[in-house]
């Protein structure tokens, strides 16, 4: 089952068929929510060292694009 979505005259969109794609709406937010969580229980772990979530920001996005916002916020 797909949910599809439809134009309305309006100019604006509308999902139909929503009830029959109950099933994997529900699974798709339950996954999500599953990995949300082991996120931020690994964010949570990496706390228990100095800058744990700084280091892992800095490793996900880099020096060049993540120093200069935090240097900008801490006044340095």
């Amino acid at each position: 089952m797909k949910v599809r979505a439809i134009w309305l005259p309006s100019g604006t969109c509308a999902l139909e068929n929503t009830f029959e794609a109950r099933d994997n709406i529900t699974v798709s937010v339950a996954g999500d929510v599953v990995l949300l969580i082991i996120m931020l229980v690994g964010l949570l772990r990496s706390r228990q060292t100095q800058y744990g979530i700084v280091r892992h920001l800095y490793l996900q996005v880099g020096g060049a694009m993540f120093l200069p916002p935090v240097m900008n916020v801490l006044k340095l």
